[in-house]
């Protein structure tokens, strides 16, 4: 095959029978969720909870669009017709959140002309039932958000006249909720347009929003469990500037919370505690500058904000690359606000060609895991991790989610399990004029193979044993050419515990490293990363050290 040709390899699926043996293999291939005739987009995922993850996703055109929901069990078993209607009429993106008993509450609407849509919240169940279903009225830019215990909050912008407020609603699990809505800044005399809400939940049974007002200052409020205002008639305001945008916002995991919004070419961040009590440097920490593209243009709705599990914030967002094309970034501050990673870490790698969506999730252990698209004659779907020292695990090769023919746009992804994900897109491989929905799973456990061979070459193949290791571990390698093949063997925090190279034949090659004396006087029991890497081609595996 000529040019780059991209190869995942399963050790799992090699060695042993797993919980995702039956989602397909070939990555070319992919798990088909919706193929109908029209265009399935705006796609959206929640965790079912099982192993799985529901889908949602608007179907049909500007004349016949609904909005369809799926539910894939463990092991890529489709479940629900896909045909399932959730919202009639035409459909806008789906936000959706786990009911935590195999469903999802999801958060849809209809347009009722050019401007106003009316908004709709759903609870549906694990079998695909439809339990209760509230109309919000006409509105606009609907977040939601777990409350953790089966409901979910939903802030949302409320049209009257003149203008607009922001509201904050709650819906338990039977679909109870706060009367017609909670308005965050009812005091007069302020902004008569509020725009751009975003909610998290603050932990004790409330949540905490966050909005841009019409003179672009950014403001936060929380409403306890009953749905009272904490925080005055009008909110705390974190910054005035007159170039505020698409705010976005963050538990910080005791009560407060983190907010980022846009700043012309800047993205600014800020700490509230639970009293409401900015944190870090007044108006905000700059998290990256120069967040402009090459037209000139802002990178306004590619902000997104994930836990490092220790009370700070990842922040992903886009701007144009080394190579003047957009690129997926990543800043990780503290929880005292202080930037960890420099000038932003390039997700994306510098082989980044552009047509770039994104979404981003923490990884568990105070890194970031994300899937992204590329073009590179085709879109296709990649996925990176950063160490939380901001390292990219995978390196510029980058992980291969989906490599089919055609276009997959606007990837959604979520965890089914501790180092399982489910991601769902939009693909044109069927129809290139509209598309289709499509799903596949990884695991971050799985190695990955990036490889540029020549025609009739091996393709690198990968197996290691024993894992979990205590000191010796077993290589079997298929090189598709002769070299040298180095090793590193990196902790969680992205530092190399130890390094060897081999000079290594075409073809099958066995290797033994000796660890057994790694470290300071070694290196401790726990999770490390192998990476194999030679000229043209890398492998990453996770591995696992026994006393």
């Amino acid at each position: 095959m000529l040019g780059r040709l991209t190869v995942f390899m399963s050790l799992a699926s090699l060695l042993a029978a797993n919980a995702a043996a039956d989602w397909p293999t070939d990555l070319s291939a992919n798990l088909p969720v919706r193929v109908a005739p029209g265009t399935q987009e705006y796609v959206g995922i929640t965790s079912d909870g099982a192993g799985g993850a529901i889908i949602a996703w608007r179907d049909g055109n500007s004349s016949t669009g609904r909005m369809r929901a799926r539910r894939v069990r463990d092991g890529g078993i489709l479940a629900w017709d896909s045909s399932m209607v959730v919202c009639a009429s035409l459909g806008i993106v789906p936000s959706l959140v786990s009911d935590a008993a195999g469903g999802a509450i999801i958060v849809s609407g209809n347009h009722a002309n050019e401007s106003l849509f009316f908004a709709q919240a759903q609870r549906i169940d694990s079998v695909g039932t439809i339990q209760w279903t509230y109309n919000l009225g006409y509105g606009a830019n609907p977040d939601v958000a777990s409350d953790g215990a089966g409901g979910a909050f939903l802030a949302w912008v409320k049209y009257h006249s003149p203008g607009t407020n922001v509201y904050l609603q709650h819906f338990d699990g039977a679909g109870a909720r706060w009367g017609s809505g909670v308005n965050l800044n009812p005091s007069p005399g302020q902004s008569i347009y509020q725009l751009e809400p975003a909610v998290v939940a603050d932990g004790a049974g409330g949540a905490i929003a966050a909005w841009r007002n019409e003179d672009d200052s950014v403001l936060v409020q929380r409403v306890n469990s009953t749905g009272q205002l904490q925080w005055g008639p009008s909110g705390i305001t974190l910054s005035r500037s007159i170039t505020a945008e698409d705010p976005k916002i963050l538990s910080d995991g005791s009560g407060g919370a983190i907010v980022a919004w846009g700043n012309g070419g800047f993205i600014d961040a800020q700490r509230v505690d639970a009293s409401g009590t900015p944190q870090w440097t007044p108006g905000g920490v700059s998290a990256a500058s120069s967040v402009l593209f090459s037209d000139g243009m802002t990178s306004k709705g590619s902000i997104q904000l994930i836990s490092d599990g220790a009370g700070g914030v990842i922040v992903g967002y886009q701007k144009n690359g080394s190579n003047s094309r957009p690129a997926v970034f990543a800043q990780h501050i503290d929880l005292n606000g202080i930037k960890k990673w420099g000038g932003g870490v390039v997700v994306t790698g510098d082989v980044a060609i552009g047509d770039m969506t994104y979404e981003v999730a923490p990884d568990g252990v105070g890194g970031a895991v994300f899937a992204f698209t590329d073009r590179n004659g085709t879109v296709n779907v990649f996925g990176q991790r950063l160490t939380p020292t901001g390292v990219r695990m995978w390196g510029d090769t980058r992980r291969p989610i989906s490599a089919a023919a055609g276009d997959e746009l606007s990837p959604a992804f979520v965890f089914s399990g501790p180092q399982e994900l489910i991601v769902a897109w939009h693909d044109t491989r069927n129809e290139p004029s509209s598309g289709d929905i499509y799903a596949q799973h990884f695991s971050l456990n799985d190695p990955i193979v990036s490889v540029d061979p020549s025609p009739g070459l091996p393709t690198p193949t990968f197996s290691v044993h024993p894992n979990p290791f205590s000191s010796s571990i077993n290589m079997s390698v298929i090189v598709p050419r002769p070299g040298q093949l180095r090793a590193d063997l990196v902790d969680v925090g992205g530092r190399t515990v130890a390094r060897t190279s081999w000079s290594v034949a075409s073809g099958r090659n066995a290797l033994s490293w000796d660890l057994g004396h790694v470290g300071p006087p070694r290196s401790p029991p726990g999770i490390y990363f192998l990476r194999l890497s030679s000229p043209g081609w890398s492998v990453v595996s996770r591995m696992v050290r026994v006393r």
